[in-house]
């Protein structure tokens, strides 16, 4: 291994003890979190394959159900303490890879 790659290493390992990427890593593999964010996907995914269909085959009333259901689950996502604190974990981590990227 030369040093660039012993480096690279060593970069990995600090990042990896760092609190910023433990607090990352918790918050990005909080199960219930990701299982909501996985639905409102799905949900999104069938709203979108609907509304693309022809204008005639549309199912106004299923259209009109999946958009309540996406804000609903959009809402109970962004009230999740989870989310939020992902996102904060994820802010540190993102500045300390710009720091890391200098």
């Amino acid at each position: 291994m030369n040093a660039v790659e012993s480096a690279a290493r060593a970069l990995g390992k600090a990042v990896q003890a760092d609190p910023r990427y433990l607090a990352y890593h918790a918050a990005k593999n909080d199960a219930a979190l990701q299982t909501a964010i996985q639905d409102f996907n799905l949900l999104r995914m069938n709203y979108q394959r609907e509304t693309e269909r022809a204008a005639e085959e549309q199912n106004t009333g299923k259209i009109q159900k999946l958009e309540q259901k996406i804000q609903e689950r959009y809402l109970e996502i962004r009230e999740n303490p989870h989310m939020a604190a992902f996102e904060a974990a994820k802010q540190e981590m993102d500045a300390m890879m710009r720091e890391v990227d200098l």
